[in-house]
């Protein structure tokens, strides 16, 4: 059976994993002795033993890393004299026993005759091959990249499924930093369903016929990253869904929108936000939600290990959204990225649900360089309806810049002193306001990101916003940079 390596076994060990692996496939010997000291504080990573009957040496080993869901066996061989004699096989079915996991393997490509039957092997042994181009990154400097396969027990993965196993790998195994993107978006990921237009009498009539009813996707933070995508930004997302259908049609659409979803949770058991949007004749929207879906899910163990390497603009696009991201909570979130000296914060919000007030905010307000509320949001916090007053507040409490959003009559941007009224862009028709602040936000951040002034931040915004409304659903109003553009500079 497959016992525990003893420290004294190391030696051995490392001498089968030599013999037994390309010299890019695996770790120097302190290297590798390191790593395997840690066990006691990484307790993720292990070593197994399979001893000869004499109990004094080794015909086969196993590494494993194990995480809740799954169990990557980075190394596994058997002493080269031991061969084909059924060993390999027998260590496999013990692993399976031991690992309630879906085990996890990589294979080189079959491009020799060595390599193919390794790969025959495995299948063999109930592991399937995922047909995704997949490349381990250096293990340590000077050792090669090299472009391999993954191989699972318990069937093939979907592309969703490789992505996350691969982003894993990536983070935990290889310590390899996401690629630097230029936005770092932080919140909601959800489904909407939208129907236009719908009165009041749909309650007494029990049936009523709309313009348009549409599947669409939304959530303050998938908006605001789809936009930026969109206006040509590399942007990625860190949200939560959940293992279902809905989970995967979200994680679909930012792909193919351009949005990096390395970032973004997937969670067996848990229902993936859905919101039924209902949009009355003047375009204003009214909303139905499951508070038991992956939109008020969002918790901070989802958020923080993506901080360290996230982009130097940061937007925490849903304050009060997530119960779980509570006031403590988002304090722990903000310090943690602003610890990179030069990163902006920016954060964006919903109505407070609990009757938070301005002074509960005392120690978010001074990590926030720019805060984007609503005319309603911002009165719910201080009480007062003036949004010069409030933006003068915000300031005073210590943000860096309040721009607060004000409808069909634009935004008012303060900073210190500076204080400018932006008018709202004129519009042909205000079809589904759903969205727009979220679209507004994304052009401020928009031109945050290429170094424009605090006016033209709030001009740009507006733009965006205007474009946001003409169309049903909250992205779709805006398919590049051109029709904000165009109206930004007329």
């Amino acid at each position: 059976m497959l016992e525990k390596i003893k420290p004294y076994e190391f030696d051995q060990v490392f001498s089968m994993m030599e013999h037994s692996f390309p010299v890019d496939e695996y770790r120097s010997y302190e290297e590798q002795k390191a790593l395997l000291s840690e066990q006691n504080t990484r307790q993720n990573y292990s070593i197994y033993v399979l001893h000869a009957p004499d109990q004094k040496t080794i015909q086969a080993f196993l590494a494993v890393w194990q995480w809740k869901d799954l169990a990557f066996i980075e190394h596994f061989a058997v002493d080269p004299a031991l061969r084909s004699q059924g060993i390999g096989s027998f260590v496999l079915k013990e692993a399976k026993r031991r690992f309630s996991q879906r085990l996890c393997l990589e294979v080189e490509l079959p491009e020799t005759e060595l390599a193919k039957r390794r790969i025959a092997f495995y299948e063999r042994n109930g592991f399937y091959v995922n047909e995704y181009a997949y490349v381990q990154p250096p293990l340590s400097k000077g050792k090669r990249e090299l472009p391999l396969l993954l191989m699972t027990s318990r069937g093939k993965i979907s592309q969703e499924e490789f992505e996350t196993v691969k982003g894993q790998l990536y983070r935990e195994v290889y310590g390899k930093a996401r690629q630097k993107k230029d936005l770092t978006i932080i919140g909601a990921a959800i489904v909407d369903v939208l129907a236009r237009p719908v009165s009041p009498e749909v309650f007494r009539t029990g049936s009523q016929p709309v313009e348009e009813a549409r599947l669409s996707f939304g959530g303050d933070a998938l908006n605001e990253a789809v936009v930026l995508a969109r206006f040509g930004k590399q942007v990625e997302l860190v949200s939560k869904v959940g293992n279902d259908d809905a989970g995967r049609q979200v994680l679909a659409f930012l792909k193919n929108a351009g949005v990096s979803v390395d970032c973004i949770q997937t969670e067996d058991g848990l229902q993936t936000g859905t919101n039924i949007v209902l949009v009355d004749q003047s375009g204003e929207r009214y909303f139905l939600t499951n508070p038991k879906g992956s939109l008020r899910r969002l918790a901070r163990q989802d958020v923080e290990p993506y901080l360290e390497d996230a982009a130097d603009i940061v937007c925490f696009a849903g304050m009060f959204v997530s119960p779980l991201l509570d006031i403590p909570a988002m304090e722990q979130i903000f310090c943690k990225i602003k610890s990179k000296p030069g990163r902006v914060l920016a954060a964006d919000m919903t109505k407070a649900k609990n009757g938070e007030r301005l002074e509960d905010l005392k120690k978010l307000l001074p990590y926030i360089d720019y805060l984007f509320p609503n005319e309603e949001e911002i009165a719910l916090l201080t009480g007062e309806t003036d949004p010069k007053e409030n933006a003068r507040r915000l300031v005073q409490a210590g943000v860096g810049c309040a721009v607060i959003k004000c409808g069909g009559r634009g935004c008012l941007v303060q900073a210190g002193d500076v204080s400018y009224q932006i008018p709202a862009y004129p519009v042909q028709e205000a079809v589904d306001s759903t969205g727009a602040g979220d679209c507004f936000a994304a052009g401020f951040l928009w031109g945050l990101s290429e170094g424009m002034g605090l006016q033209e931040c709030g001009r740009f915004a507006c733009a965006a916003a205007s474009c946001a409304v003409e169309q049903l659903g909250a992205t779709a109003g805006i398919c590049s940079l051109d029709e904000p553009m165009r109206r930004f500079q007329r």
